[in-house]
């Protein structure tokens, strides 16, 4: 998988802050600085996409890059529901429908 170029990855992360209309998914508090977090990490076969790819707050963003939560599932699964679904999910939907776990 290549990486975007910076100008597609500004572009991508704007796409996302916009659909998240700015809001944490993880506390859901309004952002200022949001971050651009991916729900499967790239080095774990994710992919730089609007599919893979949550608005987060700085403290939220620090909380999940330290693999605090886990995901569980697959990524074709997750993809092909969001994709069918049509719709965003908060990291309290996604733990709900299973697709991430608190990490143990």
């Amino acid at each position: 998988m290549n990486r975007l170029t910076t100008e597609k990855w500004q572009a991508l992360r704007k796409e996302c802050y916009s659909r998240d209309e700015y809001r944490c998914r993880k506390c859901l508090k309004h952002t200022k600085n949001p971050a651009a977090h991916h729900v499967i990490p790239y080095e774990k076969g994710g992919e730089d996409s609007i599919i893979n790819l949550i608005t987060v707050c700085p403290e939220c963003h620090t909380f999940l890059d330290h693999e605090y939560i886990r995901l569980s599932g697959t990524t074709r699964y997750m993809r092909d529901y969001i994709l069918q679904n049509k719709v965003s999910f908060s990291l309290q939907k996604l733990m709900r429908m299973g697709l991430v776990e608190a990490k143990k």
